[in-house]
């Protein structure tokens, strides 16, 4: 739980909120980015890290999740926004690597 705290805030510090004014606003980039973190970390899949999420509910409170993003949310996310700098940076910041 604690690595997802600490990925949420240092992901709130590399990202803005919303990439645009007309984003559907379901997820933040920060919470979007504090799930890859936890994917690299815990070395597992875009589904896993998605079931991973499904069945912990103390996980999803922690990152402030209503639902759970699908794992082809998390998938055109990192393939569109994140590039493996800022996730080395993230993950660097948070003493973690992948």
């Amino acid at each position: 739980m604690r690595a997802a705290e600490l990925a949420l805030a240092v992901a709130g510090d590399e990202l803005p909120a919303y990439s645009c004014p007309k984003s559907p606003r379901r997820f933040t980039q920060p919470q979007l980015l504090a799930c890859l973190v936890l994917k690299a970390h815990l070395k597992q899949t875009y589904r896993g890290v998605a079931d991973l999420l499904g069945a912990s509910d103390d996980l999803r409170r922690v990152l402030g999740l209503a639902r759970v993003p699908d794992y082809s949310t998390l998938q055109r996310f990192a393939d569109r926004v994140v590039t493996p700098a800022v996730l080395d940076r993230v993950l660097g910041r948070l003493g973690l690597s992948r």
